[in-house]
């Protein structure tokens, strides 16, 4: 009679994979990807630079959405600058990312008197809350 521990060593040997077969290339690919998001966290977002527009504004929730995302080196709780025509409207403070979008919520004691933020404005990188 085979025991448990042999029986599961000789079936984990038949469903390896030779080193040329696909699955093991898409793991090796999976794998490097993996390392370059990795290393992307570690030398730090890229945010010089980082300017936006905004998409769509809901005044009801008091947040805006942003074409700027995860790709771009957005982090949840950014701080950004609204601005139209050179002038600041106000704050956001980023509290959704997705990979080509963001969500930030309207810090509404930084608004301008009377100003609301609208479709079109423009966004630039303010720095990251403690």
């Amino acid at each position: 009679m085979i025991s448990a521990i042999n029986w599961i060593a000789q079936k984990k040997k038949k469903l390896s994979f030779p080193k040329n077969s696909r699955t093991c290339r898409s793991a090796q690919i999976s794998r490097s990807k993996k390392k370059r998001r990795e290393a992307v966290r570690e030398s730090g977002p890229r945010r010089t630079g980082l300017r936006g527009t905004v998409l769509a504004v809901n005044q009801a929730y008091n947040f805006v959405v942003l074409n700027l995302g995860a790709r771009h080196g957005v982090e949840s709780n950014a701080e950004m600058l609204v601005l139209r025509d050179g002038a600041l409207i106000g704050k956001i403070r980023i509290s959704s990312v997705e990979p080509a979008t963001a969500i930030g919520d309207i810090m509404t004691n930084s608004l301008a008197r009377g100003a609301q933020m609208q479709p079109g404005d423009n966004v630039i990188y303010a720095g990251t809350s403690p």
